[in-house]
């Protein structure tokens, strides 16, 4: 078993990036479904390999955080942009962070 990073995620298909820098295609076991939980992108993972372009996610590591919209986690850093000249700055947008 290996652990790894979850960098893309594509209708059921989790691209890992190992620690080795590697990056294989995961599918996630079925108990996350019945635990009511999905990998997302961002997602510490423990990775069993089947072969070398190929594994299933065994483990989820616990998150540290969670954007919903992106759906992303274990987010470090945000930059947030917004022009200032000729328009109305809307605090509103920034509730979210």
């Amino acid at each position: 078993m290996q652990q790894g990073r979850i960098v893309r995620g594509i209708a059921g298909f989790y691209y890992v990036k190992l620690d080795d820098g590697s990056i294989i295609e995961c599918k996630a076991r079925g108990k996350f479904r019945k635990d009511k939980l999905s990998p997302i992108v961002g997602d510490n993972v423990i990775v069993d390999r089947i072969d070398e372009e190929k594994g299933i996610i065994d483990k989820i590591m616990p998150r540290k955080n969670e954007l919903i919209r992106p759906q992303v986690s274990n987010i470090d850093q945000a930059i947030l942009v917004f022009a200032l000249k000729d328009q109305i700055l809307a605090l509103r947008y920034l509730i979210g962070f």
